[in-house]
């Protein structure tokens, strides 16, 4: 008989990262799809600890990027440990969330606007000012080639790593795996730069990388 810990070794796996800590990120101004910046200093780090992480974990990997700077920025950073040359797929689907009107301002300055009081009761489907809903980005994803190369990845047993956003990553886990919680939870979901979800079968687990 196989044991638990041996069966979750075999199990395929999701990585399933934010991209690194940039200056809006730290000013908590909201960035979204038009600022396209790049990482901190510390957002550096934070990816140099997130290769370091991923290069003992797997031996090759499957990826999918958001085209963002911020993104693509963190990926050359990882890869610098990885060495990934091929199987690297790019997915304007992945890009942040449109934040509409809000794009652009500080969080202290429009946290008391209505419309976050509204959004409360249905988060996901609640769109923003000119902007979009977490169903908008659940069907951008679904209508995406991500399914696809997951399901190549499953068969072929090859980790896949997705380097994204923090809106699009709380959709992701709604999309792969079958769904194990409510959109409305999953819409609630935080994940911070320097945090990254692993998920082996119907385990899933959130870990912060640190020194």
């Amino acid at each position: 008989m196989q044991n638990s810990s041996t069966e979750q070794h075999s199990q395929h796996a999701i990585y399933i990262a934010r991209h690194g800590l940039t200056e809006w990120n730290k000013i908590r101004k909201i960035q979204g799809q038009t600022n396209n910046l790049e990482l901190s200093p510390e957002g550096r780090n934070q990816m140099n600890l997130l290769g370091q992480y991923l290069l003992k974990k797997e031996e090759k990997y499957t990826v999918v990027l958001s085209p963002m700077k911020r993104v693509q920025e963190s990926f050359y950073i990882v890869n610098k440990y990885l060495n990934i040359k091929k199987d690297i797929y790019i997915i304007d689907a992945m890009k942040e969330m449109n934040f509409g009107n809000f794009e652009g301002e500080f969080k202290s300055d429009i946290q008391n606007n209505n419309f976050f009081k509204e959004r409360k009761s249905n988060k996901w489907q609640t769109k923003y000012p000119n902007g979009e809903s977490y169903a908008d980005l659940f069907e951008r994803l679904s209508n995406s080639e991500l399914n696809t190369i997951y399901q190549k990845t499953k068969k072929m047993k090859i980790p896949l790593l997705t380097i994204g956003h923090e809106s699009i990553n709380r959709v992701i886990p709604q999309i792969l795996p079958p769904e194990r919680e409510s959109n409305e939870q999953a819409s609630k979901n935080r994940q911070k730069n320097n945090e990254i979800i692993v998920i082996k079968g119907n385990l899933r687990k959130k870990l912060k990388l640190a020194i």
